[in-house]
C-alpha cells in the first residue's frame, strides 16, 4: 500500500495492542502501515478485518461460540434455506442468515447451534417444530437430516481416525482458529503435489507457511492443521498419519527415492486438485506459497523455517505452535 501522503509504498508494522469486547479485554497483534517520512500509520480494509478478527476469534473460543464456518457447515449438511434453519431453532426469521454473516451468538444460542451438529438432536428440533413447515418442505427435510444420521453411523471408522489425527476439533489459537477440514487439507496437499512434486520435508512446511500466512492476513487458517517445531523446521501434527490417509483415499501418489548419500525420501504427486473449494485468499496465498518455494532446495526451505521466530521459541520444547506468531514471518 502507499501512504495517501507521500505516495511511497510503506511497510507493515505489528504492535501487541489490548482493546475491549462487550467488556472484556483481549490483546491482539495489531497490523498497520507506516510511512516513515510522514511517521503515520495506516490501515485499510484488509488489514482492519484481521485485526479485529484476532479478537472476535479470541471472544469464540473463550466463550464456546460457534464460528460462522461452523454455522454455515451445519446449515450446508442439512439443507435448509437459512430462514427455514431460523424456523427449526425458534430464532427471528433473519437471525440465522445474520449469524452466517459474522453476527455473534448468545451463549444459549451457540449451545443449540452446537448441539445441532448432532443428526439426532436437529432431527427433534425439526419434529417439534413441523407446524413451522409445509408438508412438502417437511418431508424433504426429513429426508436431508435421516441421510445425515446414515451418513454418521456409515462413517463410524472414518471420523475414529480423524479424531485421532485432529483431537476434539475445536477451533482454537493453535488451529488458526478453524475447524480442521479434511477436504482442504487434502486439497492444499494436492495443490502442492499437483504443482510442485515435493519431498515430505518441503510438503510439511509448504503447509505450514500456506496456513501461517492466511492466517496472518485474514485472522483465519486456511486448514486448521496444528503445527508443532521439531529438529528439521514445522511441521503439521500427526503429518505421517496425515498423509498415509491421503495415499489410502487416492489424493496423493508417493514415490519412495534412494539418494546418492544413502538417505531416503518421499517425493508428493498429484494429477489434480479442486481449486473451486478455495476461496479467492486461499487461493491467492496458495500461489504466493509456491512461487516462493517452487526454486528452494529442501535444505534451503528447512534453513528459512528454522530462521522463523515459531521454530526458534518452540524447537527445544517441541511445542504446539500459536498461529500468533504468523505475524512475525520472516517469509512475506
Amino acid at each position: 500500500m502507499k501512504s495517501p501522503i507521500t505516495g511511497k509504498p510503506m511497510t507493515i508494522i505489528c504492535e501487541e495492542k489490548e482493546t475491549t469486547f462487550r467488556k472484556e479485554k483481549f490483546s491482539y497483534i495489531n497490523q498497520s502501515y507506516w510511512d516513515e517520512e510522514s511517521q503515520m500509520s495506516f490501515v485499510d480494509e484488509v488489514l482492519e478485518t484481521a485485526n479485529i478478527n484476532q479478537v472476535y476469534n479470541q471472544y469464540r473460543e473463550k466463550h464456546n461460540i460457534p464460528f460462522v464456518e461452523e454455522i454455515k457447515d451445519i446449515r450446508k449438511k442439512y439443507g435448509l434455506p437459512a430462514n427455514k434453519m431460523s424456523a427449526v431453532f425458534g430464532f427471528g426469521v433473519n437471525q440465522w442468515r445474520l449469524y452466517e454473516e459474522g453476527e455473534i451468538p448468545s451463549s444459549s444460542n451457540s449451545l443449540l447451534i452446537h448441539s445441532a451438529k448432532h443428526p439426532q438432536f436437529f432431527l427433534r428440533m425439526l419434529q417439534e417444530r413441523k407446524s413451522e413447515f409445509s408438508e412438502k418442505d417437511y418431508e424433504k427435510f426429513l429426508k436431508n437430516v435421516e441421510k445425515q444420521i446414515e451418513l454418521v453411523e456409515k462413517n463410524f471408522h472414518q471420523s475414529i481416525i480423524e479424531q485421532y489425527i485432529f483431537g476434539d476439533r475445536k477451533a482454537t489459537k493453535f488451529t488458526g482458529y478453524k475447524i480442521p477440514n479434511w477436504e482442504k487439507i487434502s486439497q492444499v496437499v494436492a495443490f502442492f503435489s499437483f504443482s510442485m512434486q515435493p519431498l515430505k520435508t518441503t510438503m510439511n512446511k509448504l503447509l505450514y507457511y500456506a496456513d501461517a500466512m492466511h492466517y496472518r492476513e485474514t485472522g483465519f487458517s486456511i486448514t486448521g492443521l496444528k503445527y508443532k517445531a521439531i529438529q528439521y523446521g514445522n511441521v503439521p501434527e500427526n503429518f505421517d498419519f496425515i498423509f498415509n490417509k491421503l495415499d489410502n483415499e487416492n489424493v496423493i501418489e508417493r514415490k519412495y527415492l534412494q539418494f546418492n548419500n544413502g538417505n531416503e525420501g518421499e517425493k508428493f504427486l498429484s494429477s489434480k486438485f479442486q481449486q473451486e473449494i478455495f476461496s479467492e485468499s486461499e487461493m491467492t496465498v496458495l500461489t504466493k506459497v509456491f512461487k516462493i518455494f517452487k526454486s528452494k532446495k529442501p535444505q534451503e526451505v528447512v534453513d528459512i523455517c528454522h530462521e522463523e521466530k515459531s521454530w526458534a521459541a518452540l524447537e527445544k520444547s517441541k511445542g504446539l505452535i500459536d498461529y500468533e506468531y504468523s505475524f512475525y514471518l520472516k517469509v512475506k
